[in-house]
């Protein structure tokens, strides 16, 4: 039974959790193992393990609706509720337990709430100057599982907008 795997990098779900917070949660772990006060010297491919952004070793559900109001503008929303399909290991910790599989808290994890996610954004379009002008506005709230939780993480927020002139 396959346990672990990845989708391509470029599959995006939500705004969040897997594209700021487990990438940098993994980067952190792999930057404490590759401490020289750890290990002389660190093992092999310890940098590939940091998530880049895209789903891995996770089940979720993303339902996702969209209104479109008229020709200019969409609304979205979406719910994320992802957890780990294997336990979460944590490099670092790992070491410090002598090799034995542990997690972000010194503890094995099991299979874990990874978080929830609401999601919200604002979509439109004007003819402009022979072009479009589009308009993205997007939000996020993040409420983190019990192994975030143990990292020390807390209820996060990120909104962001942008306006591009396509011709």
């Amino acid at each position: 039974m396959a346990r672990t795997f990845g989708f391509n990098t470029a599959h995006r779900v939500g705004l969040l959790l897997f594209r700021e917070v487990l990438p940098m949660a993994s980067a952190r772990a792999v930057d404490r193992a590759a401490d020289p006060a750890l290990t002389q010297r660190p093992a092999p491919g310890l940098r590939s393990i940091v998530q880049q952004g895209g789903v891995s070793n996770a089940q979720y559900l993303y339902p996702t609706v969209r209104w479109r109001l008229d020709e200019a503008l969409e609304l979205r929303a979406g719910y994320l509720l992802a957890a780990t399909t294997a336990e979460w290991v944590d490099p670092f910790r790992t070491a410090q337990a002598g090799g034995y599989a542990v997690g972000p808290a010194g503890v094995p994890t099991g299979v874990a709430l990874l978080g929830q996610e609401l999601l919200g954004a604002v979509h439109s379009t004007w003819p402009v100057l022979g072009g479009e002008l589009a308009l993205v506005v997007e939000g996020s709230v993040l409420f983190p599982g019990p192994t975030l939780r143990a990292l020390g993480m807390d209820t996060s927020w990120l909104a962001r907008a942008g306006l591009s002139i396509r011709r």
